[in-house]
């Protein structure tokens, strides 16, 4: 699930929020965790500097759940430039 709203033309907000559940005992690993339920909240933003270049923000909370879940601390803070040619 996610969405987009723009504030102005070249500025945006944006939020996600997805999650995987597998069944049972189950387990599944992603980035070096170990879990069988994931959740994962987003929220950012971007700016357009130029008809070729956009600068985003954004912040990714993880959690995990589940037989053999493993502790570890792996929200995100991400700074893209992105540039097409």
């Amino acid at each position: 699930m996610e969405g987009t709203y723009n504030i102005t033309e070249k500025l945006y907000t944006a939020g996600r929020y997805s999650w995987v559940d597998l069944d049972g005992d189950i387990t599944a690993s992603l980035n070096s965790v170990t879990a069988n339920k994931y959740t994962r909240y987003s929220l950012g933003g971007g700016y357009r500097w130029s008809e070729n270049t956009i600068l985003k923000v954004s912040y990714d909370w993880n959690d995990e759940s589940g037989p053999s879940t493993s502790e570890v601390s792996n929200d995100q803070l991400s700074v893209i430039v992105a540039t097409q040619f």
